[in-house]
């Protein structure tokens, strides 16, 4: 699992949270309790929200695996109790946010760290265990060395999760949130308040974390599209017009010499010819009877030039 979306900001964030929330749980009854789980779970959410989608589906099968345990150990087994004999709603998300700060140590802790960390656990778990303290805690180093052993790859991680559950085991007991059992029902065993091995139980929690997560398909990943863009060079070629000054502006250009030039003639008017149905002009030809009157008028109006057929109406 990645580990590249826990900045220092989020860090902070978790400790507040599993600092303040189990502060403040103990000064409080059910309906304060609610109060703290809400803002555990936004707490929770808002860091769901900023972290890759691989290990999104790592902390969501974590928060389901750590509600089927904490009703196990607790109200089936009796190895603890919470203060008000119920399991906290905060206590799910507490555990994402524990293998979040997990994650976060592991990136920064060495071989050399998490090695020693597991030779501390196995010096107090047989002393412990031979001063009769402490019996469970051989059973549980067992469950922390079998986890190490068989995935090395996340030795870091649970030598970071041990030392930081066992600090927070601590802390919530020493506030009074929940309280180990001396005796550990079905079992001829004793251990402390809490287990100084405890840390195995949240070891236990990432490993069955990290083999559910197996069995989810690799995310396909997308290859960009890069788009790239290569001048040319490249020859353009303009024609410009002659500017209006050599044209004569935008008046139209005269008619060249010996071009023959049509002219057409004015209307007749007079009541003959617009009842007439025949044609107005002097052509090639001579006009009509019924337009001759016409054909007079127009000739001596401009009688040196060509007509054009016209109707007259």
């Amino acid at each position: 699992m990645s580990t590249s979306s826990i900045c220092h900001k989020r860090v902070v964030l978790i400790v507040l949270t599993l600092a303040g929330g189990l502060a403040a749980d103990v000064w409080t009854d059910i309906a304060g309790q609610a109060v703290v789980s809400v803002a555990v779970w936004a707490a929770m959410l808002y860091l769901l929200d900023r972290v890759e989608p691989d290990l999104r589906y790592g902390l969501m099968a974590c928060l389901m695996i750590a509600t089927a345990s904490e009703i196990f150990l607790s109200l089936g087994w009796g190895l603890y109790a919470y203060r008000l004999g119920n399991i906290p709603l905060f206590v799910p998300p507490g555990h994402v946010l524990l293998l979040l700060l997990g994650l976060s140590l592991a990136r920064r802790m060495s071989e050399a760290a998490a090695n020693g960390i597991m030779v501390y656990a196995a010096l107090y778990s047989l002393a412990a265990a031979a001063a009769g303290v402490d019996t469970l805690g051989a059973a549980l180093f067992l469950v922390y060395a079998a986890a190490s052993v068989a995935m090395p790859a996340q030795r870091r991680l649970y030598a970071s999760t041990f030392v930081l559950s066992l600090a927070l085991e601590l802390y919530g007991t020493w506030l009074g949130n929940w309280t180990w059992a001396r005796d550990v029902p079905g079992m001829a065993l004793v251990t402390t308040n809490p287990p100084g091995a405890a840390g195995a139980f949240y070891c236990a929690l990432d490993a069955l974390t990290a083999l559910a997560t197996r069995g989810f398909p690799p995310r396909p990943q997308s290859s960009p599209i890069v788009f790239t863009s290569t001048p040319t060079l490249s020859i353009s070629i303009s024609t410009v017009s002659p500017g209006f000054i050599h044209t004569g502006g935008l008046r139209r250009a005269p008619t060249p010499p010996g071009v023959p030039v049509t002219i057409r003639s004015r209307r007749c008017w007079r009541s003959s010819c617009r009842r007439s149905t025949g044609w107005c002009g002097a052509a090639s030809r001579a006009p009509s009877r019924r337009c001759s009157s016409c054909s007079r008028r127009c000739d001596s109006r401009n009688p040196s030039a060509k007509f054009s057929f016209q109707p007259c109406r």
